[in-house]
Parts: C-alpha cells; structure tokens; sequence
C-alpha cells in the first residue's frame, strides 16, 4: 500500500466511522510502536459473564445440607472432579483441571461485592466502573490514564462496541476479527481532500485540533504496520491449541494473536449469552465451551501465559436455594476464576461456608469472603506493575488476596 493509497483509504475510513470513533480505533490498533512494545509486555485479560452467573453450578461444596437446599440442581458426586478436601469441579468443566493441577488456575468460589445490591444494572455499573462507586469512565480506561506510557496501542473490547470499562480518556479500540480491515468497501474519496483538511487542524490552536493533529501524525507514520496487522488474519495458533468454532473461543483466538503480535495491555470480552437462570438451570452447554475455550487459548500462548492474566468474572452470583421453576434467583457471592502463570493457583477461600439458612445472605445467598475488586486490583497491581490505583479506584479499601506476583 502507497503513501497516497494509505490516506485515502484512512480518510474513507473517517467519513465512515465517525472521528471519534476512527480515533479510538485506529490510534489503538496501528501504531509504529507495536513492536517495540511486544516482546516484554504484561497483559489482563477481564472476560465478563453476564447476568449472574451461578459459580455453584461449576464448583460445588460436599456438603449434605448444600444438597438438601438443591434437590435437582446439585450435580450427581459422579459428576465431580476433585479440586480438595471440600471443593469438587463440575466435569464439565474437566479441560480447567490440567490447568489447575499445573498449579495456573486460582478459584475464588465465594467472590462478590459487599455492597449488597441484586439488581443486574447497578451491579454492573459497580463492576465496569470502581467496585466501590460509580463512575461514568470505565476502571480499565482510568488505569491507562493514570499510568500513561509512549505505547498508543492498550487497550481493546473483543465484544463488537466499546463497552463501559473502557470509556474514558483514553485512545481504546473494539472489534471483534483482525481478519478484515475497517478500511475496505467504503467508497473512494480524493487524497487531497484529506490533505486540505489535516493542514487545517495542524495548525489549528484548540483542544480538537492538537488531537486530530495527533491522530494524522500517526496516521503518516503507520503504513507499513496498517497492512502487518491487517494481515494477521492468517494467525495460526500452537498446534496443541484446538480452538472450536464457537464465537467466545474466537474471541480468545484473537486475543492470542494479538498478544503475539502487538502491544496490547488491557482485553475486554463479555461471553456471548446470558446466564440470568431463574428458570430450567442448564449450563453445560456455555461452560463447556468457555472451559474448553480456556484451555486452547492456555495451550496457544504456552510460555507466554507468565505475562498474562485471565480473570474470569460476573456481577453477582446466584441463590444457593433453586426456587420452584428449578432455577435459582439473584445471589451475592459466587464464582471468579484467574488463570495465569504468574500466580498461585488453587482454591481461594477463607473457611468452609455454613448451609445453614440462617447463615446465608439474605437467608438464601452465599455471603462473601473475597470482594472482587481485590482480585482485580492486585492483578493490575502485582501482575500489571499499574501505579496510582487509588485514583483509579477512588474510595476503595485495597486489601489484595495473596494470589498475583510482581
């Protein structure tokens, strides 16, 4: 691709998108820095399980009186895979099991957010923004802003639009395939139109301007990486990576391809269907795939998993008790998942829960014992190396968990 091809195309691609959005998602995702940044950077994964996810389908007590409170629900002990003396695996979760026995998986069964609420709106507000408050900017945003660094490409949401928790200040890009550039079959425009009108805001003194200004310069720096990472849809993962054709096992085929070949910090993805069970509680199918989705993506990066992080999340999990429509209702405490080399795996957790319904939440949920944003704080703290959490997360009593190493 020419000098004069490469604008035009640029420019088609900024009457197209918009110059917002065109800024997000180009300055994220071409950059003559990707090298340069590629070889040593860390990377947190945040994959989001939307709707309340019931953590105790997949890891499950032996215990009697859980099984008393889930008389269709609990799994047949058949059906469980031992992870200690007390927390057994569902088996269809089985593909995590070698990653657990490798000591690269930390299971956090009763993780949450004290501040009580059931309701999937503000749960998620808290998850996407600060944990402990609300804010309109995104808490992976604020942790770029608040650690600036010379790489423009950090930050992206594999779920099709930018979600919350990475609005903000900072330059972030959404997609969902480097298979395809964003630049093709939209209609040809001059290349001198695009010249007139980056002279213009070259010069120009305001606050849009110095952006727009940012952008062109990268812009005429990045022809020649334009066209690598647009050719990064020929990726070919590890051979002992079996990815299906499942559109989460995608997203983590992506991933891994981007953490191969660019600069990337920050991953993004919500899994693509819900689990807001109150009724005929089945997850076997969306587990399956995001276990064996795990493992694919932990046999692609190989030695390469030291300088990632995979956390695995929801807003809330479920009721311990299944209600009449054998499903189970909005809960407190459920499970989180970190998968990684550069942590300690295991079962996370600080005594065995009492079943005893006056010992529950509400008389019916699994109180907490980890609060999530410690997890997810000292990810980016110890694994990440991040700075200045407390402004990224204002208000927030960091007591971390134990599990991530610097």
């Amino acid at each position: 691709m020419n000098r004069r091809d490469f604008l035009k195309n640029s420019f088609k691609a900024c009457s197209f998108l918009g110059a917002n959005s065109l800024l997000s998602n180009f300055l994220a995702s071409n950059s003559v820095y990707a090298n340069e940044f590629s070889a040593n950077n860390k990377v947190l994964i945040f994959i989001y399980l939307p709707g309340g996810f019931d953590g105790l389908n997949v890891t499950e007590p032996d215990d009697a009186a859980f099984r008393e409170l889930r008389p269709t629900l609990a799994t047949d002990s058949n059906n469980l895979i031992n992870l200690d003396s007390y927390w057994k695996l569902n088996n269809i979760c089985e593909p995590l099991k070698e990653i657990y026995d490798n000591g690269d998986l930390a299971i956090f069964p009763a993780c949450g957010n004290p501040n009580g609420t059931r309701s999937h709106f503000t749960a998620q507000d808290f998850m996407r923004s600060g944990f402990s408050s609300i804010s309109k900017d995104g808490w992976m945003n604020n942790s770029l802003h608040y650690n600036q660094s010379a790489n423009p490409f950090r930050a992206v949401s594999l779920t099709g639009k930018l979600n919350r928790i990475l609005k903000g200040p900072e330059f972030a890009s959404n997609f969902t395939s480097v298979s395809r550039s964003p630049l093709q079959d939209l209609e040809n425009l001059e290349f001198s139109l695009l010249n007139s009108v980056y002279d213009g805001f070259d010069k120009s003194k305001n606050s849009f301007g110095s952006i727009i200004k940012k952008f062109g310069s990268y812009m005429f720096d990045t022809e020649e990486v334009m066209q690598r990472l647009v050719d990064l849809g020929d990726y070919q993962p590890a051979a002992s990576a079996n990815y299906s054709n499942s559109r989460f096992a995608s997203y983590l085929k992506t991933s891994a391809n981007l953490i191969k070949n660019t600069s990337v910090e920050l991953l993004y993805m919500d899994y693509p269907g819900g689990f807001d069970t109150h009724q005929n509680q089945n997850l076997t199918r969306n587990f399956s795939d995001i276990a064996a989705s795990l493992k694919s993506f932990y046999k692609d990066l190989g030695e390469k998993m030291n300088d990632v992080t995979v956390i695995v999340g929801t807003e809330f999990g479920r009721t311990v008790i299944e209600n009449s429509n054998k499903g189970t209702d909005h809960g407190s405490a459920g499970t989180w998942l970190a998968m990684g080399k550069n942590l300690q795996g295991g079962m996370h957790y600080d005594f065995r829960p009492s079943f005893a319904r006056s010992d529950l939440f509400g008389r019916n949920a699994l109180p907490i014992q980890t609060n999530y944003g410690d997890v997810v704080i000292e990810a980016l703290d110890k694994h990440m190396g991040y700075k200045n959490l407390d402004k990224v997360f204002p208000g927030f009593n960091y007591q971390g968990v134990g599990v991530f190493n610097s």
